[in-house]
């Protein structure tokens, strides 16, 4: 079937672009302290613990190196799973988290970020049994002397409603490439 990331209905793509230009003129006008800044991201998808041919895109702000609000579109996936063959439509997310990183005096944990909060998802589907779900990601931040144009992050994220819903499978995106702007 092929990937459709943005193959969404008319109603859709009003929202779609609606979210889109308040974020990124509400990004560009935050991004200039130090403190706050935007992160794009993008990556593969896994749905419910088995690979499926998807690609998500994230665009987050940042706030003072503690806090992540952000949404993200996941594209349709197909895949052949246990069960046979599988289609999930197109899905828009919201998400905020609280990112944890170790006491300076831990040196071996800093370029280490882990990211708990919530997410609301548009649809459910096979992995999600409900729209509102858990939020869980670990990144690591690559060193500043490597190559400026290699991504700053590498991210794994996991989407799941702890067992409140049933499915209860999971979304992931574990290969999430990100960059860093505004710091």
């Amino acid at each position: 079937m092929g990937n459709k990331l943005f193959n969404n209905p008319k109603p859709a793509w009003y929202i779609i672009w609606l979210l889109v230009i308040v974020s990124v003129v509400f990004l560009a006008t935050r991004a200039a302290k130090a403190d706050e800044y935007t992160r794009a991201e993008i990556g593969p998808t896994v749905l419910s613990g088995e690979f499926s041919d998807g690609v998500a895109i994230q665009l987050s702000q940042v706030f003072n190196e503690k806090y992540l609000v952000g949404f993200g579109l996941i594209g349709q996936q197909t895949g052949n799973f246990s069960d046979g063959p599988v289609q999930v439509g197109n899905n828009i997310m919201l998400q905020g988290q609280f990112l944890l990183q170790g006491p300076e005096r831990w040196e071996w944990v800093e370029p280490f970020e882990i990211g708990l909060g919530l997410a609301y998802f548009q649809n459910k589907n096979r992995a999600l049994g409900s729209n509102l779900t858990f939020s869980l990601s670990v990144g690591y931040e690559r060193p500043q002397h490597w190559w400026r144009w290699l991504p700053d992050r590498i991210t794994f994220r996991h989407y799941s409603n702890a067992g409140t819903a049933s499915p209860n499978s999971g979304q992931d995106l574990p290969l999430m490439l990100g960059w860093d702007f505004g710091y």
